[in-house]
This record gives C-alpha cells, sequence and structure tokens, in this order.
C-alpha cells in the first residue's frame, strides 16, 4: 500500500482565549483520503480549530502547515456574494446564489456549493447540514461522499457515520483520535467511561480503606501512652520503655499508611449529570388557545409562499413546524410574531401570551455581558434555577462567568434558549434551536422543554428531536399548510398509506424521467453553448426529481 501525502501538519500549537488555554496540540496530521468528523462539547474549541487549520486564526505558538490548498464552508457567516460568480451547478444552488431572502437551509446551500466548487484537494466543513431539511441533508451526504479528503464539524450523527473513517474528539485542550465513524467513537468512549468510573471506585475504595487503616493505628497510639493506674515506680518504668518501643513502631506504621495514602496516583470523579427533577413554569396564560390563524397566506414581496392556512396553538402544546426548506417557515414564524403583514388572512395572540422568539441569529444577546448576566436579564426565575438550567446546558462551574464575546455559536444558543426559558414569556417560538449544539446539548435541550410547560412553536429538522418534543405538527408544502395533532411518527405513517396507493404512479413518474434525462443528454451533446445552461439546469431538475422518487421507495 503506498504512502498517503500529508495534507496538514500541526506542531506544537497552543492557542489562548483570554488566559485560557483552549488548545494545546503537540502533534496532528491529515493524509490525502482522510474523512475525519470532529466532535465535542460547545466551546471546546472544535470551529477554532479548523479556523487555524484553515488560516483564519493564528496560533500564540507552534505552527499550522498547510501542503495543499483548501476549500472552507463556515458557521456562522454568510455566503460571499463577490465568490457567486461561477455556476454554483453543486446542489442546484445557481438560482439560490442570486436569490434575496434566502432561508437558512438555502444559504447553507449555496455556502458548501461555493466550497465544492473551488475543487480544492481538502474540504473544511462546519455544520453542512444546519438548517437542511432532510431531502437537503441526503444530497448533502452523497456530495460530501465524493470529496477527496474532509474535515467535518456536525452534531449530525447519521452524517458522521455515513461519511468519516476517523473521529477526533476535542476535550480538555487535547485532540484524541478514535478510528471509525461516530458509532465506533461512542462504543469506545463508552468503555473509556466504563474504566474511568471502574478506577475511580477502586482508587475511592483503597483510599477510604488506607485512611481507616491510618485512624485505627492513631487509635492504638493513644491505648499506649496511657499507663494504668496504682502502678510501681518500676512497673512504671517498665511500662513506659515498652510503651516508648510500641509507639515508635506504630509510629512507623502511620507513616508507611500516610506515604501510601500521598503516593496514590490522583483519580478525577467522572462527570456525572444532574438528576434532579425540573419543572420551568413561565407567566401564566389562561386562554385555551395562545395563537389563532384563519385564512393566512404568507410571503415576499406579494408572492404567496403558502394560502389559506387556518389552525390553532392550544394553550400549553408543543408543536414542530415542518416541511422542505424554503417552503415558508421562518416567514410563518415572522409573520405570527407581527415582524412582517401577512398577504392575506390573519392571526391573533392572546391577550396573556407573552411571545418569545428565538432566531437563527443571536441579537437578544448582550456582547458585553457574561453567560449568567445574559441568562438572569428579565428572568421570571429564581437565580437559583437559572444556574440549574445553565447546567443542564452544559455551562458548569466558573463557565457560567464567561464573557459572551468568546463563546462559540453553540454556546450562545444554549444561552439564548437559556434566556428564554427562564423569562416571563409564555409562548416561545424556536426556529432551529438544535442548530449548533454538540449532541449532548441536543439531548439536553430536548429534556428541558420536555419540562416547559409554556406553549411551543418550534422549527427544526431534526427528526429525533421533534419526535421527543412536539405533540402536534403544522406541515407546509404544496402551497398549503396542514395541521397534524400528533407526533411525527404518527405523521410519518399517515403518509406511509396514501404513498403505498400511489406506487404505481410513481413507477410511471420514474419512466417519464428517465426517458426525459436521456432525451436532455442527447440534446446537451449536440446543443450551442448559448442554450447548454438552460438544458443542463432541466437535466438537473429532472435528475433530483427522479433520485428523490428512488430515495422514497
Amino acid at each position: 500500500m503506498s504512502e498517503r501525502n500529508v495534507l496538514v501538519s500541526i506542531r506544537g500549537l497552543a492557542y489562548f482565549i483570554g488566559e485560557r488555554r483552549l488548545l494545546d496540540i503537540p502533534e496532528l496530521t491529515v493524509l490525502a483520503g482522510d474523512h475525519i468528523g470532529i466532535v465535542g462539547e460547545n466551546g471546546c474549541g472544535k470551529t477554532t480549530l479548523l479556523d487555524l487549520i484553515a488560516g483564519v486564526r493564528q496560533p500564540e505558538s507552534g505552527r499550522v502547515e498547510r501542503q495543499c490548498p483548501l476549500a472552507y464552508c463556515r458557521q456562522l457567516e454568510a455566503a460571499d456574494s463577490a465568490q457567486m460568480a461561477g455556476p454554483l451547478a453543486a446542489l442546484g444552488a445557481g438560482p439560490l446564489a442570486r436569490q434575496a431572502g434566502r432561508s437558512g437551509g438555502e444559504e447553507t446551500r449555496v455556502k458548501l456549493a461555493a466550497a465544492l466548487e473551488e475543487g480544492a484537494p481538502l474540504l473544511l466543513c462546519d455544520e453542512p447540514t444546519a438548517n437542511l431539511d432532510e431531502r437537503g441533508q441526503a444530497e448533502i451526504r452523497r456530495r460530501l461522499a465524493e470529496v477527496e479528503s474532509l474535515l467535518l464539524v456536525s452534531h449530525d450523527r447519521a452524517l458522521l457515520d455515513a461519511l468519516c473513517d476517523t473521529i477526533w474528539e476535542v476535550r480538555d485542550g487535547q485532540v484524541r483520535a478514535y478510528p471509525g465513524n461516530y458509532a465506533a467513537y461512542r462504543r469506545q468512549r463508552a468503555r473509556e467511561e466504563e474504566r474511568a468510573q471502574q478506577q475511580w471506585e477502586e482508587y475511592t475504595g483503597e483510599r477510604a480503606r488506607l485512611l481507616a487503616a491510618a485512624r485505627q493505628v492513631s487509635r492504638r497510639a493513644d491505648g499506649v501512652r496511657k499507663a494504668p493506674s496504682r502502678m510501681g515506680n518500676s512497673e512504671a518504668r517498665l511500662h513506659k520503655r515498652e510503651a516508648t518501643q510500641k509507639s515508635a513502631k506504630i509510629a512507623r506504621r502511620k507513616k508507611v499508611l500516610e506515604g501510601r495514602i500521598e503516593r496514590m496516583e490522583r483519580v478525577e470523579k467522572p462527570f456525572e449529570a444532574d438528576g434532579i427533577a425540573l419543572r420551568i413554569d413561565p407567566a401564566p396564560l389562561r386562554a385555551r388557545t395562545a395563537l389563532t390563524a384563519a385564512n393566512l397566506a404568507v410571503g415576499h414581496a406579494g408572492v404567496p409562499l403558502f394560502e389559506g392556512a387556518a389552525f390553532t396553538l392550544p394553550t400549553g402544546s408543543k408543536t414542530a413546524l415542518i416541511g422542505p426548506n424554503g417552503a415558508g417557515k421562518t416567514t410563518l414564524l415572522r409573520t405570527l410574531a407581527g415582524e412582517m403583514a401577512p398577504l392575506a388572512g390573519e392571526c391573533h395572540l392572546s391577550p396573556q401570551a407573552k411571545l418569545g422568539f428565538l432566531r437563527q441569529g443571536f441579537e437578544q444577546l448582550d456582547e458585553g455581558r457574561t453567560v449568567l448576566e445574559n441568562a438572569l436579564e428579565g428572568a421570571l426565575q429564581s437565580p437559583t434555577l437559572v444556574r440549574t438550567v445553565l447546567g443542564r446546558l452544559l455551562f458548569r462551574g466558573e463557565t457560567v462567568n464567561k464573557p459572551l464575546a468568546v463563546l462559540s455559536g453553540g454556546e450562545r444558543m444554549k444561552v439564548a434558549l437559556c434566556k428564554l426559558l427562564v423569562g416571563s414569556c409564555n409562548l416561545l417560538f424556536l426556529d432551529e434551536p438544535t442548530n449548533y449544539l454538540d449532541l449532548p446539548a441536543v439531548e439536553a435541550l430536548q429534556s428541558l422543554l420536555q419540562c416547559y410547560t409554556g406553549t411551543l412553536l418550534l422549527v427544526s429538522h431534526d427528526e429525533a428531536f421533534v419526535e421527543g418534543v412536539a405533540d402536534r405538527l403544522l406541515y407546509i408544502g404544496g402551497g398549503g399548510l396542514t395541521a397534524f395533532a400528533g407526533g411525527l411518527a404518527d405523521w410519518h405513517r399517515q403518509q406511509e398509506r396514501p404513498a403505498r396507493r400511489a406506487g404505481q404512479s410513481a413507477a410511471l413518474r420514474k419512466t417519464v424521467l428517465e426517458m426525459r434525462l436521456s432525451q436532455l443528454a442527447v440534446e446537451i451533446s449536440a446543443a450551442p453553448l448559448e442554450r447548454k445552461a438552460a438544458l443542463e439546469e432541466a437535466y438537473r431538475e429532472a435528475a433530483e426529481e427522479l433520485r428523490a422518487l428512488r430515495e422514497g421507495d
């Protein structure tokens, strides 16, 4: 087997945020053909590591040597319109690149398409499936699988399993490499955690045994020093001599025990999650419905995305807004919040409803304040409960005093979520709340939302998260909106029934599309230059529809 080329090498790297050493990497290498997933808790330095490799940031010490060109699809950065001159055929992003007011998922497509079209030997991606619907995630997974070498930060377990042959875990400033995909990494980490717990139990047990033995020796020493009453002088002298000899022997024994305790290698206690039951009660809303919409049409510049929508949000319900990218989910949230006027119809909030809106940015946070100060601002809940919620979101100990300016995207998302959950709002709109969160944080947020007694309307493409939180659905698609009383699994079961009946129609449509693709391929090969772009776009649309039909089989 031939030796693979080194694409990136890191030697003696140190990177600080303030006085905190965020990363300390003695040595790290990326080889040609590597598909590496980077995981770790929010704020551990995953994005910073990509920035250092890309040259966006510079280390305080050490060096990063890049032996090839690289492309970088960044997380918290809008697509650069100056780089949109190319065709952007990848992911169907050509029309999107020229479109104003792109959704979060459409913005992700454009950024990744631009990075793919650079054709660099090494691609760096930070959360490439953020904001994307199921179809978009599948397309990006397929395209990334074709990339020669990949460094990927993601909380998408399916993506990490499908693409990665190595996992880098960033923890306590160090980077540890694990062979295999994410599932293999989790198995290895589970074994490490079991060993750590076993070592802790052995350490604490042995230390307790030695301390008990030392206390027992001390009690024996105290008993030796006491001379029996009514003892003559000669007997007293004899006792003193024997006591001195015994005391010296006991002292030596005690010193041996104390030495063994001091020489014991200290074992840190493994982290244990807070198991205390939690309930988050916002300001009461006594009306039966928090929000009502009737004959609603929403869209941009007079062009509707959907029309005729009618639904309610019952008080205390948890509703997920689902549908493909660009269908109008975020536009609907903004319309219901009063930020945009509806094109037709009306929506009404209950007079007692106090709306809190988590957007895909972090406008509600104050850069000049700490994590705790941001969370406490406007909080209805007690400082103790606020700290508990922060702890559940993995802000432990002194991390609550970190200034917002040094936080990662995932950490900022957690602060914004905590601020809403503990505030006075009793109706929450959450637009992609799991974006940028690491996997432990997603699970923690799911648990917190289950404890929240207010009314929720959330947008998310994370199916496991939606199934764990939502008891109602609003589906946008086909120019309309459908309300459904039930969870995501119930919705999928209902959709499968007509889909089975439509099997013959789907087979016929696939045959038509296959014939259309053959015809277009012939036309493209013979077409003049001015017609090729339009024919290629028609070919791409037909191929994408056919692929979607095949994936639905």
